[in-house]
């Protein structure tokens, strides 16, 4: 958004549905819809975050002029780093829904990282 590329009217549209609940997980931006059939938040482009991708989301919206919009994503973004091991971004984490008292959990997903998900599941 940011390099010009779309018409004012598509970026604005691109920026609306940005922030949609199914694309923006509390922690940074989905590569997928979790309305879409295909949605997977442990998938690789099905569902996940990517920090670096967000970023970019992020200064798109700044430019804009959408500051709330862009420090949500940011806010996520940092919160997400700062729980993980070193404070340093993973190169991209499950697409699971932000809630209080959960750590968003880094690709690949293992074993003991699952079993706090399936537990709160039950």
């Amino acid at each position: 958004m940011q390099l010009g590329i779309f018409t004012s009217e598509k970026a604005e549209a691109v920026s609306d549905r940005q922030g949609k609940k199914d694309m923006f997980s509390g922690w940074g931006i989905r590569t997928l819809s979790s309305c879409s059939p295909a949605y997977n938040p442990m998938g690789y482009h099905f569902g996940s975050v990517w920090p670096h991708d967000s970023s970019l989301t992020a200064v798109g919206l700044r430019t804009m002029g959408r500051i709330e919009q862009a420090f949500a994503i940011a806010e996520g973004l940092i919160d997400m780093t700062k729980m993980q091991p070193n404070h340093r971004p993973p190169e991209l984490f499950c697409g699971f829904e932000r809630e209080a008292n959960t750590i968003p959990i880094a690709r690949p997903v293992h074993v003991g990282d699952m079993k706090s998900v399936l537990a709160k599941a039950t």
